[in-house]
């Protein structure tokens, strides 16, 4: 959409909720590199307003997905746990105007942090945060549709809701029992995220040929980016060896983590975290689903120490560590291999190349944006391959 069109469209998404009319042009919000985020302001309040991205909505199983997050993001709103959930209108919270799909909330003067901007004691609050997300009993939930809920997942989530009810006024999180709380063993718990992409429409220019839309084809994406986008091609050939790498002791540490499953937000990273006098908010919850405790939690202790930004403060991972556990009970694991998620930057890479090759972009502005990631993620690639050894050998010297 072009820029009026945004302002019309902001107008009518504040006429259907009842909030009367902008009384300012709406202001686009930075920050998010999968959606886009606006400011509206009315004559009942403010307010940010979430617009998905189409290319996102066409993958399958997103609406089932979105769903399911929704349901989620109620139960931990029951449970207290701290954020700002999606507005309802009609008891649905995603809504849809237009063919375009999106959310609405309050508007929060809370602040997103910049990596450089966390501290150690921010890490021990988002670590305790975490492990009582991964502590919530979970039962399967399933979503047909986002337009139809059948009764039995209504059932399981009722149950759910029941059995975190019992559990949120229990004792204290007692060392080594952390199987036993908020996690559900499956033989079945699949540790890879689906990437299945869209075929983008309009008459953006692509250099696709010999490239597919779902399984990671590095060479077929070089071949490709030789034809429009010689960057890419020759930052992604220079690594190859080391994407040829990563692969393998990514899927290596994803074969060594234990079967466990618990809710998880799946995006928890600063920019999801807004903080408003010294306490923390989550947002982007609809990326809330099912996944493996160990998994985020070192992704999430990483992320927290400053791996995106290509450092690595050593006393946040720690203390990010320390206080999950003193929340969750102790993790006990093979972290020489499980250090392998690292480099799960691979998905994001991926994803970015497809967005800058225009197998999966909506339009310009996101193709660059991909490209720009691409550049990013082989750089964060690079620095968690020179720094993982390092790393292991802390958490061996703490006794974990």
């Amino acid at each position: 959409m072009e820029r009026m069109e945004y302002i019309e469209f902001c107008g009518k998404v504040a006429e259907q909720f009842g909030l009367g009319k902008l009384t300012a042009p709406p202001d686009r919000v930075t920050g998010g590199f999968l959606h886009r985020m606006y400011r509206l302001e009315t004559t009942a309040g403010k307010y940010a307003l979430k617009v998905l991205n189409p290319v996102i909505m066409q993958r399958p199983g997103t609406m089932e997905n979105y769903r399911r997050a929704e349901e989620i993001e109620r139960l931990l709103w029951e449970q207290g746990i701290p954020m700002i959930p999606a507005l309802e209108r009609d008891g649905r919270k995603m809504q849809c105007l237009e063919g375009q799909h999106y959310y609405l909330f309050d508007w929060s003067e809370g602040k997103a942090m910049g990596w450089h901007e966390i501290e150690e004691n921010h890490c021990r609050i988002i670590g305790k945060l975490l492990a009582r997300i991964h502590k919530i009993p979970c039962m399967k939930v399933r979503a047909e549709s986002c337009e139809d809920v059948g009764g039995e997942e209504k059932d399981s989530l009722e149950g759910a809701r029941a059995e975190a009810k019992e559990s949120s006024g229990g004792t204290k999180v007692k060392a080594e029992e952390n199987e036993d709380i908020g996690v559900e063993e499956t033989g079945d718990f699949d540790k890879t995220a689906s990437t299945a992409a869209a075929a983008t429409s309009g008459t953006m220019a692509t250099c696709t040929e010999g490239v597919g839309e779902n399984a990671a084809d590095w060479d077929a994406y070089i071949k490709a980016a030789r034809q429009c986008r010689p960057d890419i091609a020759e930052v992604l050939e220079g690594n190859r060896e080391l994407i040829s790498l990563a692969e393998k002791e990514y899927a290596a540490a994803l074969d060594s983590i234990p079967d466990m499953r618990c809710f998880c937000h799946g995006d928890m990273d600063c920019k999801n975290v807004l903080w408003l006098d010294g306490e923390p908010l989550l947002i982007d919850l609809e990326c809330l689903d099912y996944g493996n405790p160990l998994l985020e939690m070192f992704q999430l202790a990483l992320s927290w120490a400053g791996w995106p930004a290509c450092e690595l403060d050593l006393g946040r991972f720690g203390g990010f560590l320390e206080a999950y556990q003193a929340e969750y009970g102790v993790v006990r694991a093979d972290w020489d291999r499980i250090s392998g998620v690292g480099y799960g930057w691979l998905d994001w890479l991926a994803y970015n190349a497809r967005r800058a090759l225009g197998i999966e972009c909506g339009d310009e502005e996101e193709r660059e944006l991909g490209s720009r990631e691409v550049h990013e993620s082989i750089r964060r690639l690079r620095f968690f391959h020179s720094a993982r050894r390092g790393l292991v050998s802390y958490i061996a010297a703490r006794g974990w």
